[in-house]
């Protein structure tokens, strides 16, 4: 593929532009050097941080992966866009990049954490700068898609953890055609401390209601077998047992997703596919599992990302030949929805 790494799609959120909705970015003269990751937004320290590179305020961009073949169709390829979760804390798209596929990816980055969703609850900071960010970005692949041999017209957006929440409940009005999300955030975005809040403007309303004002379109909604490990990460104490952890994943899936799920249905006339991932290779941890204090076994949070970009999520580690074969399933289940719905 053709890799464009580090597109501006806003002016650096900067000086007066700190705390305040995005802008488009100011024209340049001549060819831009589009060959790296730009730095990732401001956030607090994790475990993940070496994967993450340089942060910087200045970190509104984008990637655009595109195949070097013509496409078959004359609009252009099918159109992926992925936007990253991190509960809305953390997280950038360095580990995230193109796919063997025949579709466009884009992988957008944007504010989290206190730069993303500060709000002081009246007009001087609404909040939400982490979502028009996303909304920007949409709209400029949209504009300029094209270019890189995309369809405008089939665009699907793909969220996951708490990126697939800001698809949920908040950007199915926006211009894209499909939306896939993954690896759902155990509550409503209302309940978390950093987050989405109720600004009266991107956000009139309880998510509940938006959700059933929003246009309908194809959704394809999935999450791990177990997300109830995730909870590991979390400081749970060591002594946690199988029924805590079913529990936990009751919380993940049972309350969260499913729950999402039948909302969408009791709303929504176009189709809608429910899947989970049980595939787990015990060594995509690596060292990390030390650390834990014991092996991950089964397919936890973020576990199918590994086989959507064939990158180690949480440890780079080598594909073996089982990997292989689920990455090839995965990534074909994906870019046929993208293609086909």
């Amino acid at each position: 593929v053709d890799a464009f790494q580090g597109v501006p799609y806003a002016n650096p959120p900067v000086g007066n532009l700190r705390f305040r909705k995005p802008e488009p970015p100011e024209p340049w003269e001549g060819v831009r050097e589009t060959k790296a990751f730009a730095a990732s937004s401001i956030q607090k320290p994790t475990l993940l941080e070496r994967k993450l590179g340089n942060i910087s305020e200045d970190c509104l961009y984008l990637n655009v992966f595109t195949p070097v073949w013509s496409p078959s169709s004359a609009s252009g390829f099918a159109v992926l866009v992925f936007i990253h979760g991190g509960g809305f804390v953390s997280d950038s798209t360095t580990k995230y990049g193109d796919c063997t596929k025949d579709v466009v990816v884009v992988t957008v980055q944007y504010r989290v954490g206190f730069l993303g969703f500060f709000s002081t609850g009246d007009e001087y900071c609404r909040g939400n700068f982490g979502l028009w960010d996303q909304i920007l970005a949409l709209k400029w692949i949209q504009e300029n898609i094209s270019f890189f041999n995309g369809n405008q017209n089939n665009v699907t957006a793909m969220g996951q953890s708490s990126g697939a929440g800001n698809m949920i409940d908040i950007l199915r009005g926006l211009p894209a055609s499909k939306f896939a999300v993954s690896l759902m955030d155990t509550l409503d975005m209302s309940e978390c401390v950093v987050g989405p809040c109720i600004d009266g403007d991107l956000i009139p309303k309880n998510v509940s209601e938006l959700r059933k004002e929003a246009p309908t379109k194809p959704m394809l909604i999935g999450c791990c077998s177990s997300e109830g490990l995730m909870c590991k990460l979390s400081g749970f104490r060591p002594t946690i047992n199988g029924n805590k952890l079913k529990v936990l994943g009751d919380l993940f899936i049972n309350i969260a997703i499913q729950r999402t799920v039948l909302d969408v249905l009791e709303t929504h006339s176009a189709p809608v596919y429910f899947y989970s991932f049980d595939y787990y290779n015990p060594k995509s941890w690596g060292p990390l599992s030390l650390y834990f204090r014991w092996p991950f076994k089964d397919a936890s949070h973020c576990t199918d990302l590994t086989y959507v970009f064939a990158v180690g999520i949480h440890w780079d580690f080598q594909l073996n030949e089982d990997d292989k074969k689920m990455l090839e399933f995965t990534t074909r289940m994906w870019t046929n929805f993208a293609k086909y719905g």
